[in-house]
C-alpha cells in the first residue's frame, strides 16, 4: 500500500520542502500521478516517489497550476483541475 507521506518524505525525486508537490492520484492499476503546481506539469512516478517515469501533460497541453488529477478507467480519460479556474481539462487516453 502506498502512503502519501512516505512518498514525499523518502522520495529523492521531490523537494520535500515544496508543499505544492503533494497533489497526487493513484490509479486502479497502481500508477502514481503527481501534480506540480508551480511547474504546470503532471508526472507519473514510481510507487516509491523516487523515479520520474513520464511527464504526462504540461503547460503546452493547457495545464496551468494543476491542483487535482484523476484517471477514469471507465471513460479512459485523465481529468485535471487547476487553481482558480472554472474549467477542467479532460485528456483521452
Amino acid at each position: 500500500m502506498i502512503n502519501k507521506l512516505d512518498i514525499f518524505q523518502s522520495g529523492e525525486f521531490f523537494d520535500t520542502s515544496d508543499y505544492h508537490s503533494n497533489l497526487l492520484h493513484v490509479t486502479n492499476s497502481g500508477q502514481v500521478l503527481v501534480c506540480e503546481l508551480c511547474s504546470n506539469k503532471l508526472f507519473q512516478v514510481d510507487n516509491e516517489g523516487r523515479q520520474l517515469l513520464a511527464e504526462v501533460v504540461t503547460q503546452k497541453d493547457g495545464v496551468i497550476f494543476p491542483t487535482s488529477v484523476f484517471y477514469s478507467k471507465h471513460r479512459a480519460a485523465l481529468i485535471v483541475g487547476m487553481f482558480d479556474r472554472d474549467d477542467i481539462l479532460v485528456f483521452k487516453t
